[in-house]
């Protein structure tokens, strides 16, 4: 009977730090892929460990940002295209700040595509988002939305 009580502790307390050990190797920090050649130094990784995006702000004029956003594991170009901020103040993403507000890339293929802002913690941006102005300039996604949405 004390061993089989014994048995079941032991089987217990490794099944737990099994649980544990598992939960501290998940919890690293993903770091950025390796940036394909083809991509230039303005690129900014967007992502996490399951994927993500390499975003490049290209102009900015009269309120209008153009941005071009890229595969992540081969640098194939999605969508080189005009966005037009909403729900913020115009004033909130220039050339030197846009990376640290600039977040991700939405493209769900519904015919608006959009780069998400990040939070500033002020009321200048709040649930913010950066639209895409059409006809884009290319990419594979802007192809894709002509096809199924725009050309019918």
């Amino acid at each position: 009977m004390k061993k089989v009580v014994l048995l079941i502790i032991l089987t217990t307390i490794i099944v737990l730090l099994s649980i544990l050990f598992l939960m501290l190797c998940l919890k690293q920090p993903c770091s950025s892929p390796p940036k394909p050649n083809n991509l230039s130094d303005t690129v900014m990784w967007s992502g996490d460990c399951d994927g993500g995006n390499w975003i490049e702000l290209v102009d900015i004029k009269d309120n209008v940002y153009r941005f071009r956003i890229y595969q992540d594991y081969d640098g194939v170009l999605l969508m080189d295209a005009d966005f037009m901020l909403k729900n913020c103040n115009n004033k909130v993403i220039d050339m030197e700040n846009w990376q640290t507000r600039v977040c991700c890339y939405s493209n769900s293929m519904d015919s608006l595509v959009r780069l998400g802002i990040k939070n500033i913690g002020n009321e200048d941006c709040n649930n913010g988002y950066l639209e895409s102005i059409y006809p884009a300039y290319g990419g594979v996604d802007w192809e894709i939305i002509q096809e199924k949405y725009l050309n019918k």
